[in-house]
């Protein structure tokens, strides 16, 4: 189990107050339930980087950016990664959240080019199957 001094303890609650004055009201909204969720599973106590302008599409966001979209698009990964051993720092969160997300990616990506495989080989049974079909009724003539 973590422990904070009592200096620590209010300086990261003044951060969190700056990060709630700065965010929007939708931003505050979405943020309180996960607070509590992050100081107790991760005793993480500091609001993440970065502020409510950046955006996830950025060439390198902030971790706000990503935490953000994860609270708004896969909540479940994001809880998963806050629960995971050894996760105690928002860095920590955020490269556990990424290597979950690229892993789906890339399962994903397997499965639809294993897809496409099958697919390609019915069409090209069926056009096999339409020539030999054309063929014994004598097209073309």
């Amino acid at each position: 189990m973590r422990t904070f001094g009592r200096e620590r303890w209010f300086a990261a609650q003044s951060a969190w107050e700056e990060f709630y004055a700065d965010a929007s009201v939708e931003m505050r909204d979405e943020w309180v339930p996960w607070r509590r969720m992050v100081a107790d599973a991760a005793a993480i106590i500091d609001p993440p980087t970065g502020d409510r302008f950046d955006s996830w599409t950025d060439q390198d966001p902030s971790q706000l950016a990503i935490l953000t979209r994860a609270i708004r698009e896969t909540p479940h990964l994001l809880e998963a990664a806050l629960r995971s051993p050894d996760v105690h720092s928002w860095a920590a969160v955020v490269a556990v959240l990424c290597r979950r997300r690229d892993a789906i990616r890339l399962a994903l990506d397997e499965r639809a080019d294993a897809e496409g495989e099958a697919w390609a080989r019915a069409k090209a049974e069926e056009r096999a199957a339409a020539g030999a079909a054309l063929v014994r009724i004598g097209w073309p003539r």
